[in-house]
């Protein structure tokens, strides 16, 4: 019986540690904070701030602080494109307030970097922010 017992809390202790357990009885499906530093590539710190920020839901299981899966990926897309590199036209398009078109044609002249991953172009934010701002600099 006692066996039972330790073999439990072990566990416990081994699932409680995975950074993304999928939703069961133990619990919904939720982040470890080393699996949430993984997924947006932040350090710590940060995480605990945006945690706060945008009030994620969190819980204990066994010793481990656990970040609700569905509240940090809806908070992540909202905050991922302060720290994205490389966007999507539609990214650009929405949030950097420049149309397609323009976007394009920056490409043509080699103003915009733009890289190709798994069938999708990303294009340089760097690159399309400092042509924005030569832009609103010369009008």
């Amino acid at each position: 019986m006692n066996n039972l017992v330790i073999t439990n809390k072990d566990f416990i202790k081994w699932y409680s540690s995975l950074p993304l357990i999928p939703h069961s009885p133990i619990g919904r499906s939720s982040y470890s904070l080393k699996g949430l530093m993984a997924y947006t590539g932040m350090s710590r710190s940060w995480i605990l701030n945006f945690a706060e920020r945008y009030q994620i839901q969190t819980f204990y299981l066994g010793l481990n602080r656990r970040f609700d899966e569905i509240d940090c990926k809806t908070a992540w897309e909202i905050e991922r494109i302060k720290y994205a590199q490389w966007l999507t036209v539609d990214e650009i398009t929405t949030h950097l307030n420049i149309d397609a078109k323009e976007l394009l044609t920056l490409v043509a002249k080699h103003l915009v970097r733009v890289r190709c991953i798994a069938y999708t172009d990303y294009y340089c934010k760097k690159d399309v922010e400092q042509e924005i701002r030569w832009r609103e600099s010369h009008v």
